[in-house]
């Protein structure tokens, strides 16, 4: 005869999976023991086989509740060799206990582990995702970078044109200073000796018309010589200074290119670092938890095949040695599949342009009109400097200082302004008001977190 502790643990077997209690991937702590007690109170058919007691039958029945699916394989195993000891025939609850577990595991049991698979492959597409998101950002920021590149290389050429400019200027300039320097050696004025008689004779009217005729000669070409020097002379320093203010906003330009560069590697080259590990720490996670359900799964195909065998009545020694031998398929739905996951993008960073360091690009630096601090101690750290009253300047963090229209809304408007259009003076009185990764920094007692994409105190 069957034993009543057999009938038991199929019972509770069955209240566990009715509860749709698949093994989660992991469990500390009491849980197991919590579960055990919520499912000695769950099933209705639990009421045939009282699990009411104290001492050592409760903490077995408890123990029975928390099984796991290969515990419950081992369970309907010993039952199966009961039935074969016992020689007698089910009862019709015995039946409907084994029906309605083989039907849960079907309809609840199977889906659960096949859930949980697809919820865990479903987060490892999201992080390998998490890779190409990389990519994406940049090739998106390669555009801005190939504008900027665009634009510092027609400023280098426009500069390039004006020196030659000049130096064409500085050399006509050249010609025009000898050539007065010539006409001026080369006067020959006529004899400065005054006739003897100082009286209005022919002798003193011919002296005074060959002199007067000489320097009205002389007067006009030197004028015209020295107004054309003059002429050149402020051409040459019109193009001084128009190359040496394009010299500038070229300088202010490359570096505002190069900084980007930079920047554009660097925050690409981290977001892979996190993206990548993140993916790898997922991995490891989901193909343990991928291993705990397979085995589940050839636990409950053991347990299905042990169920079928005892419903049709024919247990035997020989169904029960296949049912040991029965292996699950060798490519099991249950197996995570791992994401091609993207190579790092070398040409595109290569794209990105080499700089160099044909321009010294080195942080402005301000000369401190009052260190009085305009924030509190410990939130952030900033002095008012060249800023309007109420604000503070931002470290330049290798920015040029430039006076461009793009920062009109600026506090103390475009002359406060950094290469990139970003502020140069800000009334933020705490890291959570640092909009951008630049401006938060360590300088000012902040820390940029490259995850949420704000700034956070240290």
């Amino acid at each position: 005869m069957v034993s009543s502790r057999s009938m038991m643990g199929l019972t509770l077997l069955l209240t566990t999976s009715a509860a749709g209690v698949v093994q989660p991937d992991s469990c500390e702590g009491d849980c197991k023991g919590a579960r055990g007690q919520v499912l000695l109170q769950t099933g209705s058919v639990g009421h045939r086989f009282s699990a009411h007691g104290s001492g050592d039958k409760l903490q077995g029945a408890q123990r029975l509740a928390s099984m796991s699916l290969s515990e419950g394989s081992s369970l309907v195993e010993g039952f199966v060799k009961e039935v074969l000891t016992s020689g007698e025939p089910l009862t019709g609850i015995q039946k409907e206990i084994i029906e309605r577990l083989n039907e849960t595991f079907v309809t609840e049991t199977l889906p659960e582990l096949q859930k949980r698979h697809d919820s865990d492959q479903q987060l490892l597409n999201e992080h390998a995702a998490g890779i190409a998101h990389c990519d994406q950002d940049l090739e998106d920021t390669s555009q801005s970078v190939a504008i900027l590149n665009s634009e510092q290389s027609s400023l280098e050429s426009a500069h390039t044109e004006c020196v030659a400019q000049e130096g064409s200027l500085q050399g006509k300039q050249k010609t025009v200073q000898d050539e007065l320097t010539a006409y001026l050696m080369a006067i020959q004025p006529p004899s400065s000796m005054m006739p003897e008689q100082r009286a209005p004779t022919p002798d003193m009217d011919n002296y005074i018309a060959q002199n007067l005729e000489f320097f009205e000669s002389l007067n006009s070409s030197y004028a015209s010589l020295k107004a054309q020097k003059s002429t050149v002379e402020a051409e040459v320093g019109t193009k001084t200074a128009e190359c040496a203010e394009g010299r500038l906003v070229f300088d202010a330009k490359f570096c505002l290119w190069k900084t980007e560069v930079e920047n554009a590697k660097s925050n690409y080259l981290h977001c892979r670092t996190q993206a990548g590990t993140l993916y790898q720490e997922t991995s490891k996670t989901v193909q343990s938890n991928a291993e705990g359900r397979r085995a589940d799964r050839d636990a409950l195909v053991k347990v299905q095949c042990y169920l079928a065998m005892l419903l049709d009545g024919s247990t035997t020694q020989e169904k029960l040695k296949a049912c040991n031998e029965n292996e699950a398929d060798i490519f099991s739905p249950l197996d995570i599949v791992e994401p091609q996951l993207p190579d790092l993008n070398q040409q595109l960073l290569d794209g990105l342009g080499a700089p160099g360091s044909q321009v010294q690009c080195t942080p402005t630096t301000t000369t401190a009109t009052s260190t009085t601090s305009l924030v509190p101690a410990g939130i952030l750290i900033g002095t008012q400097q060249e800023c309007p009253s109420g604000t503070w300047t931002l470290p330049t963090q290798g920015r040029w200082k430039v006076n461009w229209g793009c920062c009109q809304g600026c506090p103390g408007g475009g002359g406060e302004c950094l290469a990139n259009c970003g502020c140069l003076c800000t009334s933020a009185t705490s890291c959570a008001g640092l909009t951008r990764s630049n401006d938060c920094s360590t300088e000012v007692g902040c820390q940029w977190d490259w995850d949420e994409g704000i700034c956070k105190n240290p």
